[in-house]
């Protein structure tokens, strides 16, 4: 049978019989169970290997232009799916083919033909990781090894690299000449490109010992085999790399490549390096990397990398503040140095196992992560420090302020004021300063900064921004929805608005309070009309919750009440014991249901309190959550006296059983403690917010 040959390549005018012609040579060489479904399991390797050879042959035969719109699609069927849409809704005479070009994305593709019916089994080999399969398909074919079997250009050993096979890219190497691994597809990458993106630090080491050129080639965009490791957030590789790379080439007179490796250990975490970086070469702060970030814009964002934008439990703060991490000591690519640990306390091998199961690991790789990054804002800070204004890039420190202000990075703020006062009084697009704006962004970590200065002497209090609007005027403003979001209960939404609009109520001057601004409205009028949906969203929180709740306190009451009287008709004193027999457990259950019953009539008089309220503005602040706190605590209460009465009871009337109390009682007990734990935390969280020491800093010491 001779095999169905497509001697045309799918245009915006042959659809039609280029689908045809298409289908027989795939279903002529049994590739088409990779388009329609078939008994053949996805997923596995016989599809993997169908799927990628039919993908070739598909891609081989659309015109570049319409390619580039398919490319980035793995799936032979989706694609073939696509091309159909494409052609029903008439899309493909969209993309413009008259005069022909061989370009697929802006990139010089060459002249080349590819045999895929002679590479299409090396390239399935690959992928299957069949490394005698495709040594024996080289032996019949030798000049495949150096043949550019993809469209893109690639050599055998690229997508070998490029699909994480790093046995067979090694034995690929082996067999090619030193001066063929630098060979570059069309995208400018060598298989040592592909290999550091994907994390395979073996591979790379093996082939740079073959030739140490490779990691000095760049791709078409200038990128180093570094920055793609880095790129794909691979420490190790990453570190190894950067330790073989020429540093001139990362100086910004060379190119990009020391900026966008800098703004991805940034991004990617791997803090060590970035900071080593910048060391050697601090002009990389301003600098612009192949996408125009700025390092020191990164940074800005970077908020995860910061202590005062984490978020931790007590026991892991407690912790948290007992490991002394030295980042410029220790690296995290050097390991002997890796989990060096300098600990406050003295503690024995015990104490380690716990602390090490508690996540003492990723507490300190934590800590270790703010180390580098503070270290790395205050080498930023220093080398800006040095600049003129005139000799700085127009609004870049300016913006990257604004957005560490929006993100809530503290320590970006006080260094940067620390190394350029100036900075003090930076005002953003609308006039605000950084208290000012932190009121706005609802930023508490920011606006705490305010209890380390000497107000007097900054100016902040009296600032208008460009709408005449002051602190309190903000203040009085809705919190953007990522602020609110992180607060449970539209409630305790409306407490918190409250408590920053006194706390910055507390900081302006009397004259401040009542002015207008631009609407002629004053602070207070601006809260109340900003917060009327919030307070009847908590209002119907607080009812719908107080509700729920009296429903399981008055369930309790009527429980306990009637359990005083028929407990003791069914137990064994009513019938042949004494009372001094069950002396203990009797007084037990009557002292337990008594509490029980007294803690739920006041937990449900407090619920009753709730919905009865008159739900004013102020009543949000303190009142609302003290009745609820009172609430909640009582109907706790109330069940854990339950619970030890449930428990006497059984004792009395199963004659003290043990091996049928205990069970029933652990059971039993399932049910109360997924409501409590339930509810728990919002008890808690209600009585951090109401009593607790708040959300501001005001212990905070001096720092400027």
């Amino acid at each position: 049978m001779v095999e169905p040959v497509i001697n045309q390549r799918l245009t915006i005018t042959n659809y039609p019989e280029w689908s045809v012609s298409m289908r027989k040579n795939l279903e002529a060489q049994g590739y088409w169970e990779a388009v329609e479904p078939t008994s053949i399991p996805r997923n596995s390797d016989n599809w993997r290997a169908k799927n990628n050879i039919a993908l070739v042959t598909i891609r081989s035969f659309c015109h570049p232009l319409i390619l580039s719109k398919i490319y980035n699609i793995s799936s032979a069927k989706i694609v073939w799916d696509t091309l159909a849409k494409m052609y029903e809704l008439q899309l493909l005479g969209i993309y413009r083919i008259d005069p022909p070009h061989n370009v697929i994305m802006g990139l010089n593709l060459g002249t080349f033909e590819i045999d895929h019916l002679k590479y299409g089994r090396m390239y399935a080999a690959v992928y299957k990781g069949d490394w005698i399969g495709l040594k024996a398909e080289i032996d019949s074919h030798p000049e495949a090894l150096n043949a550019k079997v993809a469209l893109s250009g690639q050599l055998l050993i690229h997508i070998a690299a490029g699909a994480g096979k790093g046995e067979i890219t090694q034995e690929l190497a082996k067999l090619m000449e030193k001066s063929d691994l630098e060979i570059q597809d069309s995208w400018g990458c060598t298989a040592l490109t592909y290999a550091a993106y994907n994390g395979m630090t073996k591979t790379c080491e093996f082939l740079i010992s073959l030739n140490n050129n490779l990691v000095c080639i760049p791709t078409i965009h200038g990128a180093l085999p570094v920055v793609a490791a880095c790129s794909g957030a691979h420490r190790e590789t990453t570190s190894y790399l950067y330790s073989l790379t020429p540093f001139d080439l990362f100086n910004p007179e060379n190119g990009y490549n020391g900026a966008t490796l800098l703004c991805n250990c940034i991004i990617s975490g791997i803090l060590d390096v970035g900071l080593d970086l910048l060391r050697r070469c601090p002009a990389l702060t301003l600098a612009l990397d192949s996408r125009t970030y700025i390092p020191f814009s990164i940074l800005a964002t970077a908020a995860s990398r910061f202590h005062s934008c984490s978020r931790l439990v007590f026991w892991k703060r407690w912790i948290y503040s007992y490991l002394a991490p030295r980042p410029s000591q220790a690296t995290r690519h050097d390991k002997s140095c890796y989990m060096i640990f300098s600990i406050k306390f003295s503690g024995n091998g015990i104490i380690w196992r716990i602390l090490k199961l508690l996540g003492l690991e990723q507490i300190y790789e934590m800590k270790l992560t703010h180390a580098y990054a503070l270290e790395i804002l205050r080498c930023m800070c220093s080398h800006i420090s040095t600049k003129d204004f005139q000799d700085l890039p127009i609004g870049v420190v300016e913006n990257a302020l604004t957005e560490a202000v929006k993100n809530g990075i503290a320590e970006f703020v006080v260094e940067l004021i620390k190394a350029c006062p100036q900075r003090m009084y930076y005002t953003d697009m609308f006039g605000r300063n950084v208290i000012m704006a932190a009121i706005s962004y609802r930023q508490e970590k920011i606006y705490s900064l305010t209890y380390g200065l000497e107000l007097e002497n900054t100016g902040w209090t009296t600032q208008f921004d460009f709408f005449q609007n002051n602190m309190l005027h903000l203040a009085g403003t809705l919190a953007p929805e990522s602020q609110l979001a992180s607060i449970s209960g539209a409630a305790l939404q409306m407490q918190r608005e409250l408590q920053w609009f006194k706390e910055v109520e507390s900081l302006v001057s009397p004259y401040h309070k009542d002015l207008i601004n631009m609407e002629g409205e004053k602070p207070q009028k601006i809260f109340e009309n900003n917060h009327k949906q919030l307070m009847a969203d908590g209002e119907k929180w607080m009812k719908e919750t107080a509700t729920s709740s009296t429903v399981v306190v008055a369930l309790i009451i009527t429980v306990m009440f009637a359990a005083i009287f028929t407990v003791p008709s069914g137990s064994p004193l009513a019938r042949d014991k004494t009372i001094s027999s069950y002396q203990k457990p009797y007084l037990v259950f009557i002292i337990s249901d008594s509490i029980s019953l007294f803690a739920s009539s006041s937990s449900v008089l407090m619920f009753l309190g709730i919905l009865t309220s008159r739900y004013s503005q102020e009543d949000f602040l303190v009142s609302l959550p003290t009745k609820l706190i009172i609430g909640l605590s009582t109907l706790f209460f109330s069940i854990a006296s339950m619970m030890v009465s449930f428990c006497a009871t059984l004792v009395i009337v199963l004659d003290e059983q043990w091996h049928i109390v205990i069970p029933i009682v652990l059971l039993a007990s399932v049910a109360v403690t997924l409501f409590i734990w339930l509810q728990f935390p919002l008890l808690v969280e209600i009585f951090k917010y109401t009593y607790g020491p708040g959300i501001f800093d005001k212990k905070m010491k001096q720092w400027y």
